[in-house]
Formats: C-alpha cells, sequence, structure tokens
C-alpha cells in the first residue's frame, strides 16, 4: 500500500477545517494538490474518505475511522523529531506561536529578540490573537504552542503556568472612585467600561473571577 505521513497531513487538514480549499490555505497548497493526494488515499485504501457536496466535505465512515489514527501519526510524528533534535548540533527549523495580547505586545518581544540571537537558524514566526484562536489553530496544528492568560481545560492540549499577572481596575485622572478607601463591585457598576472582546483570556479571567465572588460580570456596562 502506499501511503505517506504527507497523505494523511493533508487528510487531517481537511477533514478538521471541513473543506480542500480551506486546507489548501492552511497547508500552502494548490486546492488540486491538495484533491490528488485525497484521491491518491482513497486508491490506496480502496474506499471514500469524503462525502463530498457543493456547500461542505463531509467525513465517511472509512474518513471516521481513520481520523483517530491520522492525528497519532502527526503527534508521533512531531515527539519523533523533538526527540531527535538533542542529538542535532545545530537547532534548525520552523518556530510558529501564537500569543494572546499582552504577550504578543509586551513580553515576547524582547525574549524572542535573545532567542533569535541564540538560535538563528530557527525562523520565528508569531501570531497575535486571542485565547479562543489560538486553542483552536494549536488543537488544529496550525501553531507549535501558544501563550494565552486564560485558564484552559481540554483533554487534548498540555498546558502549563509560565507567568504570574494581575489585573487593575484602571480610572482617568480626577474620577469619583478614586476618593474611596475601597472601591466594591457595586461601585463599578455605575460607570462605563471598556472591556476586551469575548474570547480573551483576559476578560476571561476577569469574569471568572466575578462570579467566583458572587457578582454577575453583566451588570458591567461595556462602552467599549
Amino acid at each position: 500500500m502506499a501511503l505517506s505521513f504527507h497523505q494523511l497531513h493533508i487528510f487531517y487538514t481537511v477533514a478538521t477545517k471541513g473543506s480542500f480549499s480551506a486546507a489548501a490555505q492552511v497547508l500552502h497548497l494548490s486546492q488540486p494538490a491538495v484533491t490528488m493526494q485525497i484521491q491518491a488515499l482513497e486508491e490506496a485504501f480502496g474506499t471514500r474518505l469524503f462525502h463530498r457536496s457543493t456547500k461542505r466535505v463531509e467525513l465517511s465512515e472509512a474518513g471516521r475511522a481513520l481520523l483517530p489514527h491520522a492525528e497519532q501519526s502527526i503527534l508521533l510524528m512531531r515527539e519523533t523529531c523533538r526527540v531527535m533534535s538533542r542529538f542535532t548540533r545545530t537547532l534548525a527549523g520552523k518556530l510558529e506561536l501564537g500569543a494572546s495580547l499582552t504577550f504578543g505586545e509586551f513580553v515576547l518581544p524582547r525574549i524572542l529578540g535573545e532567542f533569535g540571537k541564540a538560535y538563528p537558524h530557527i525562523a520565528i514566526s508569531m501570531t497575535v490573537m486571542n485565547t479562543r484562536q489560538i486553542m483552536d489553530d494549536v488543537l488544529s496544528h496550525k501553531l507549535t504552542f501558544g501563550l494565552v492568560e486564560a485558564e484552559l481545560d481540554h483533554p487534548d492540549l498540555r498546558i502549563e503556568p509560565v507567568l504570574s499577572d494581575e489585573l487593575k481596575l484602571i480610572l482617568p485622572a480626577g474620577h469619583p472612585l478614586l476618593d474611596k478607601p475601597v472601591i466594591r463591585f457595586e461601585d463599578v457598576t455605575a460607570y462605563p467600561f471598556i472591556l476586551r472582546e469575548p474570547g480573551s483570556g483576559t476578560r476571561d479571567v476577569m469574569e471568572k473571577e466575578l462570579v467566583r465572588r458572587g457578582h454577575d460580570p453583566s451588570r458591567l456596562r461595556t462602552a467599549m
């Protein structure tokens, strides 16, 4: 049977993205090239892996059976590369990472500069986006890893804390609340807030802490 990791990777990407065009874009291939590799894989197995229509692509029963094995092969290949990299004198390759806004703008720039000097043969690609987008891209193997603020809980992710941070209430000079020795939740609900968007790790941390203390985050007046 003519079967390659490349074909399994393409199959997995089409399955997770739900279309040949989206997979082609992620893999930096032409759509006909993606289609050709899927057809070769179907010929090798002697069965259809997708049900195709003009609107969308769905996995067949055989495709659903293959999907977890394709994912395992991708994870095994990455682990193999990681294990063997310690025998290589010069680290090289491409590091694709995602960073949420705080990490991407305030933490990583000074770290990546030093990293680039230490490992000049590694090309770094960093995308700044919110936590939810980073999680999705790590799960679909578009990113090597991500750095986010929110606490995540997903069975297919390995999650490790790397830094601690603190959220504070920011007020303009002369604001009436500055005269209070203690600012309570009931005090701030009378004023408009500027918040991060839904899906932001920073916002998620804030809202979870408010709920833990018995407050309803929806009472905050979101101006922007």
